[in-house]
């Protein structure tokens, strides 16, 4: 018979309550009504899509990318595509959170990696139940708003220049990323 070390229940505790966490954000995400700002965002990118560029907003290449949710058929076509693209944003944002907590193997021989430490399995974990637990995130993070999108840009901005540092194709890729 094999035993189960505490380690094994408390990790497989923190991914049930994580999992239980992202299903009532996802839940949430389809009950929740539109907030004001979310239909700001939408006529921000309305007019964009009309050709008005006069006064894009923020951040002004976002509404490029949010465009297409204009050719949608109905009203509630556009609102349920734009959950919908605020949904891929929080998953991107999740999985942006574990990449930059994942322990990386040694670079340098006689550099530690942190792989040995008792904790470091554990981060990328804890990382994303604290961002799942946030109150803010839990409110807004499924809502159209400038800080869904901006938050997984910053943070692919982080993977990009942490994982290749010096890279002129990093940088580029970095400065493509800021300026959306």
């Amino acid at each position: 018979m094999r035993t189960v070390s505490a380690r094994q229940l408390l990790l497989g505790f923190a991914g049930v309550v994580g999992l239980l966490l992202v299903v009532m954000l996802f839940l949430y995400a389809r009950a929740a009504a539109f907030h004001s700002d979310e239909l700001n965002v939408l006529y921000h990118v309305e007019k964009f899509a009309r050709g008005d560029v006069s006064r894009p907003g923020r951040p002004g290449l976002l509404w490029l990318v949010l465009t297409p949710l204009m050719g949608l058929n109905s009203p509630v076509q556009i609102l349920v595509g734009a959950r919908v693209v605020s949904w891929v944003a929080v998953l991107t944002t999740v999985a942006l959170v574990l990449r930059l907590s994942w322990p990386q193997p040694a670079k340098l021989e006689g550099e530690p990696s942190g792989r040995g430490d008792s904790v470091a399995p554990w981060i990328p974990l804890l990382c994303v139940l604290l961002i799942a637990s946030s109150g803010l995130f839990m409110t807004h993070g499924i809502e159209l708003r400038t800080d869904t999108f901006t938050t997984p840009l910053t943070l692919g901005v982080l993977v990009v220049l942490w994982r290749s540092p010096g890279s002129l194709r990093g940088l580029v890729l970095a400065a493509v990323l800021v300026a959306v």
